[in-house]
């Protein structure tokens, strides 16, 4: 089955306390206006509009300060005005999907529309973006439109300061090249965190995760002492930084890396799996545990141009109170559609039930030594818990079945043939095997009844 393809609209509007408030007074708009919060002295700007930024103006400054420049409109911040604008724009929205998500900040409006199968009634994307926009604009709110296939690409590329245009489609091939460029102050850093990693020279999402990866070799290979491990740990980190920032994938590191800091803060175990031990950056980043340059492994294996899919980065979390804790740090930080939980249903059909209880019967006997007495007893255990297992028999095959080599062939002969009544039921196991079986023990070393035949 063919996977749908993902499609999000991201509805982006800046200095939203003052659009909300000059929206419905256009007298207004070519004047300077700020909108102040707080009382008395210590009212401070939290928005303004454009005039006001080019008269000079800026946001955090205080009353006294505003009042040395010649005639600026001063506003108070109006929540109600705000809420009644939120709404009215996410109603809009709705008009075109009703998967809408409201990601709202201090002073921006930043809603996300997951607009996948929609072409058929708003045509392209181009033009949903184009519809949608027009009618903003015609609320009095100017704001802008990304369409991607992830959303936080659109989110990311539609709070960069200097827009290209009020509509942009990014293509999937495109995402890298459209990220890159991006300064740090789209990942919602604090100014204290914005100005100390420019003072490092980290403005991108490339050169974030370059640095700490960076610094995450030096603290993983610093203490071994071995010079030419580091050299090779470089070389090997500075070949994966490459294919992952071609790739586009800077900022998916980074999520796993945001969510490892925040288990480690927090006192939550968690440690990266599978094939993500084959990566240097990972191990750099503190994901997984294993070193990959010193145990000679494949990075391929879990990243490679030439297969064209997402990396897989497991993280294995403890049960209960802690893991729910993560679980909800998740959400709360990157929302409803940038999170989600799968399962797995594992559904047993007669032969794979037999064959994954079969081996916990004889446990106890190693895999190629089991004798042919314990290969009875777990065929005697099949005929018996065969009726209350799924199966595909057909009705006329009720009165018996043949099982030749029934996926346990490592303990008998590929060609046994085995007929078993199929009116036995589960009574027709002991008390004693019953209890073994419910608590998964061996029932090798159990007697057998000479009352089945």
């Amino acid at each position: 089955m063919t996977k749908p393809t993902e499609l999000y609209a991201c509805l982006y509007a800046k200095e939203f306390p003052a659009q909300s408030l000059l929206r419905l007074r256009p007298e207004l708009h070519s004047k300077p206006c700020v909108v102040m919060e707080g009382e008395g002295p210590s009212q401070y700007v939290c928005s303004l509009n454009t005039k006001a930024r080019l008269a000079g103006l800026a946001r955090g400054m205080t009353r006294v300060e505003v009042e040395t420049f010649s005639e600026p409109i001063v506003l108070s911040r109006s929540v109600q005005a705000e809420t009644v604008t939120r709404s009215i724009l996410l109603e809009c929205a709705g008009a075109f999907s009703p998967r809408i998500e409201d990601h709202r900040e201090d002073t921006v409006l930043l809603c996300g529309i997951d607009i996948a199968g929609t072409k058929s009634l708003f045509g392209p994307p181009e033009l949903l973006a184009q519809s949608l926009l027009q009618r903003v604009r015609s609320l009095g709110i100017s704001a802008r439109v990304v369409v991607s296939d992830n959303f936080h690409t659109a989110a990311c590329i539609a709070k960069a300061p200097m827009a290209r245009s009020a509509i942009q489609i990014i293509p999937s091939q495109s995402k890298a090249e459209a990220l890159s460029g991006l300064p740090l102050t789209v990942l919602d850093l604090t100014d204290t965190q914005t100005e100390t990693f420019g003072l490092w020279g980290i403005r991108t999402l490339g050169s974030f995760l370059r640095k700490r990866v960076t610094e995450g070799v030096q603290r993983r290979y610093g203490p071994k002492n071995n010079r030419d491990l580091y050299k090779r740990a470089e070389k090997q980190v500075e070949r994966e930084l490459a294919l992952i920032e071609k790739l586009g994938f800077a900022g998916y590191f980074l999520i796993v890396w945001d969510v490892v800091q925040f288990c480690k803060r927090n006192g939550i175990l968690i440690q990266g799996r599978g094939s993500a031990a084959n990566s240097a950056v990972c191990y750099a980043l503190e994901i997984t545990i294993v070193d990959p340059v010193g145990m000679d492994l494949l990075f391929e294996r879990f990243l490679s141009e030439s297969r064209n899919e997402w990396p897989d980065i497991d993280l294995d979390l403890p049960s209960e109170d802690k893991r729910e804790q993560a679980i909800q740090y998740v959400y709360r930080r990157y929302g409803e559609l940038g999170a989600a939980m799968t399962a797995n249903v594992i559904t047993y059909r007669a032969k794979s039930a037999t064959t994954e209880v079969g081996k916990r019967i004889c446990a106890r006997r190693h895999w190629r030594k089991v004798s042919l007495e314990g290969y009875g007893r777990v065929c005697h255990l099949r005929r018996n818990l065969l009726p209350y297992w799924r199966h595909s028999a057909e009705s006329k095959d009720l009165t018996g079945r043949s099982w030749t080599n029934p996926g346990l062939s490592s303990w008998g002969s590929r060609e046994t043939c085995l007929t078993f009544p199929y009116s036995f039921s589960m009574s027709a196991l002991s008390p004693t095997e019953m209890e073994h079986v419910r608590s998964g023990e061996a029932l090798v070393d159990i007697p057998q009844s000479n009352s089945r035949s």
